[in-house]
This record gives structure tokens, sequence and C-alpha cells, in this order.
């Protein structure tokens, strides 16, 4: 047992799902951040905006200490590639994160009822998304246990379809959102609407992200 272990090597998905418990934290984070942007002071705003920061940092600690030690000469349930794929696509999400925490401590939003429902749809749609692929990640230790066949794989096809539809829903709160923004006259400035604009292109793309992480797994499963 102990050849067989040494020439397959240990299953590389608890280190992936660590990391990504680490970006969850990340996600957690700016997502309570999001849901109360407009009742809190910006001194908050600039401490949590630290602390996210801090938190990116251990995440890409961990991803740096998976990539060191991830062997390079034993056969693994999937290539080594497409391991260090997903962990980058993981890294960005806690990047993004720390992306958007840094826009919101650039300066003061300027927030109006007009448009709140729109973005809270926008990003609690992308944080939706989020959590459907960190449920994925979780699913590759029984997804490795039934040799990537029967009914765990048709489990992880429905994950990832329901990624996609969650993806193409943020596309479109998006598209609202942005469609308020372009059309609404009460800005004090044009460096206030570059700022939502670029908080809604960093928000929607923690969903592009989540996407990828999601055909990665769909090529594992079609490659087996």
């Amino acid at each position: 047992m102990f050849t067989i272990a040494k020439i397959f090597g240990k299953s590389p998905f608890p280190s992936l799902q660590t990391h990504m418990h680490k970006v969850k934290e990340c996600i957690d984070q700016i997502k309570d951040l999001l849901e109360s942007l407009d009742k809190i002071s910006e001194k908050k705003i600039a401490s949590l905006s630290k602390e996210i920061s801090l938190l990116e940092s251990e995440a890409d600690k961990k991803k740096m200490e998976i990539r060191s030690h991830l062997p390079k000469s034993l056969l693994l349930p999937i290539s080594r590639g497409m391991i260090l794929e997903i962990l980058s696509l993981q890294d960005e999400i806690a990047n993004k994160s720390k992306d958007i925490a840094i826009l919101l401590s650039l300066k003061p939003l300027e927030f109006f009822a007009e448009f709140k429902d729109s973005f809270r749809n926008l990003f609690r749609s992308s944080f939706a998304c989020f959590e459907t692929t960190y449920l994925l990640i979780k699913e590759l230790d029984p997804l490795l246990e039934s040799s990537f066949g029967g009914k765990e794989a048709e489990k992880v096809r429905k994950i990832i379809e329901k990624i996609e539809e969650e993806e193409e829903e943020t596309d479109q709160y998006q598209y609202q959102f942005l469609k308020k923004i372009y059309n609404f006259p009460n800005f004090s400035s044009p460096s206030s609407i570059l700022l939502w604009l670029s908080l809604s292109r960093e928000i929607s793309s923690l969903a592009d992200l989540c996407e990828k992480i999601g055909h990665r797994m769909y090529m594992l499963l079609h490659t087996k």
C-alpha cells in the first residue's frame, strides 16, 4: 500500500479546498461590507478594507505553499496543470475581493435610492455564483471516490450548470445596473460615475471567474 501511495500520490483536492475556504473568508467579508455600505462610516470601510487585504494575502501565501509542495513527477487524480489552473482562478477571486475593497476605500460613494436595489441584485447574484462554486470544490472528494462517474458526476454537472445560469443572471443584473448609472443625472462628478462603473465591473468579474472554474471542472469530467 505504501508503494501504491508513492506512485499515485495524495489527492490534491484537500489543498484546493483549504485554499478555497480562505478565499471564502475574503468573499464573506466583502459581502458583509457591501450589504451595509450605505450605513457604515468611511473609517469602518477603511478598516474592513485592510482586513480583506490581509485575508487576501493569507490566501496568496496558501496558494504559493500548495504550488511549492505539489508533486511534479507523481501520478495524480487530475493533471498538475489542471490543479494549478483551478488554484489560480480561486486566487483571482480573492484578488478581486481585495480590488473591490480598495475601490470602496478610495472615496465616499454617492449612494442613491434610485439604483440601490439594482446594485444589491448585482452583488448578491455574483456572490451566489461564488457560493455554488464553493460547493463545487467541496464535491471533489466524493467525485474522486466515484472515479469521476455515476451519480456523483451527474451531481457535479448540475452544479456546473447552476454556476453558468448564475453567471448569466449576474450579467443581466450588471446590464440593468449600468443602464441606471449611465442615465442617472444627479452625480456630483464624473469620478463618482467612474467609481460605480469600476465597482460593478469588479463585482461581476467574480461570477466570470466562477464560471471559468466550472468550465475547468466540466473539462475534467469529460476527459475521464
